[in-house]
């Protein structure tokens, strides 16, 4: 049961979101950089693509799919960050999760 809205800031009821993730296999180090630029491009044009069509949940990055480039939480708009600090606080007041716990998107930068 919710009361109309999620964590992740998502219109409650919608059913026409699609989350998509890009994924590189390669042999050699030296490459990261060019695979790097090479999947951010894949990613630009599909944005391109989706806001040229007024789809594009502009910013939104689900968080399990994006990587240290990105800032998922931003994304979620100023007053779910606002929301998830407040729960982050109430729950976590030693702040466990956001400093004490190695890797993953933080709520206070």
């Amino acid at each position: 049961m919710t009361n109309g809205t999620n964590s992740l800031g998502l219109e409650a009821g919608r059913r026409d979101e699609v989350v998509g993730v890009v994924t590189g296999a390669y042999a050699d180090a030296a490459d990261d950089g060019e695979v790097q630029r090479v999947m951010e491009g894949v990613v630009a044009a599909q944005e391109g693509a989706l806001r040229a069509r007024g789809l594009l949940l502009e910013g939104w990055r689900y968080l399990n799919y994006a990587d240290g480039s990105q800032d998922p939480i931003a994304g979620y708009g100023r007053e779910v960050g606002e929301r998830l600090r407040g729960v982050s606080r109430a729950y976590d007041p030693e702040g466990v999760f956001q400093e004490q716990v190695p890797g993953g998107f933080k709520l206070f930068t």
